[in-house]
């Protein structure tokens, strides 16, 4: 679309039409049509391709200033300048932290709520840390109260079983030596069993080679015999008959020799 810049008729004559040329096409339009016709190719404009890329130009380095510098360099010796020096230095760093530029106090400032907020959440964990060792201390101490405890009755337990070893020990060798005795006893049963056995076969031949009467009269003659035996052991087990209300003994139930010493004593 052509356009044509009309003076206006005061001015005088008509003028000639001014065209410009078009950034990507190069095409010539008129001072009205140009910025509508530039805003639609630029839409439809595509960059050519270069053939053969060149290498990758560096970033351009930007060379900062000498209050960013001095900025950074107070910033990264924060800790010296500042804080360290105020304890040892502090009228020197007061007028060194009143010379500082105001972007520079304001990170100074920044840096140390920072730095106070980041102290008191280290201190916080620091507390809580603390606490829970106070509580494992506590609990093992509490354990350790507890194996002293046992390792005092472990002790006395160990002390028990020595004694009962050392009775086991020794009701072990009494039992030894009774089984000792045991067994000579049974061996010298096992003789006596023998003879008496022996004794019994050779009885039984004498009585067996012996005549019916004599053997009659022998047993009737050891039947008394066992029988006067058996009376004298009861006379002599019996105390003899005593007068009522006298600890003296009659003297008829008394031996002749006896009787005669009581009678002698009473008369």
């Amino acid at each position: 679309m052509w356009t044509i810049d009309l003076a206006p008729e005061s001015d005088g004559p008509r003028g000639r039409l001014v065209l410009s040329p078009c950034p990507y096409c190069e095409e010539q339009f008129g001072s009205a049509s140009l910025p509508i016709h530039v805003k639609r190719c630029r839409a439809l404009y595509v960059p050519p391709t270069p053939e053969a890329a060149g290498p990758p130009k560096p970033p351009s380095k930007t060379i900062p200033s000498l209050q960013a510098l001095c900025t950074q360099r107070i910033l990264g010796n924060l800790h010296i300048t500042c804080f360290n020096g105020l304890f040892t230095q502090p009228a020197h760093q007061a007028s060194v932290i009143a010379s500082l530029p105001e972007t520079v106090l304001q990170q100074v400032f920044m840096h140390i709520v920072f730095e106070h907020q980041s102290r008191t959440k280290r201190f916080e964990k620091h507390q809580a840390k603390l606490r829970a060792l106070k509580e494992s201390c506590s609990a093992l101490e509490a354990t350790c109260s507890q194996v002293h405890g046992l390792r005092k009755e472990v002790d006395r337990l160990h002390r028990v079983c020595e004694a009962r070893d050392a009775q086991h020990a020794a009701t072990k060798l009494a039992v030894q030596e009774l089984r000792a005795q045991v067994t000579r006893l049974t061996q010298d049963n096992a003789k006596l069993a023998k003879l008496t056995q022996q004794q019994h076969v050779q009885l039984q031949r004498k009585v067996l080679a012996r005549p019916a009467s004599q053997t009659k009269s022998q047993d009737k003659l050891h039947t008394k015999a066992v029988k006067a035996s058996s009376a004298v052991a009861v006379a002599a087990a019996k105390p003899a008959p005593r007068r009522r209300g006298s600890s003296i003994p009659y003297p008829a139930s008394l031996p002749e020799r006896y009787a005669r010493e009581v009678a002698n004593g009473a008369t």
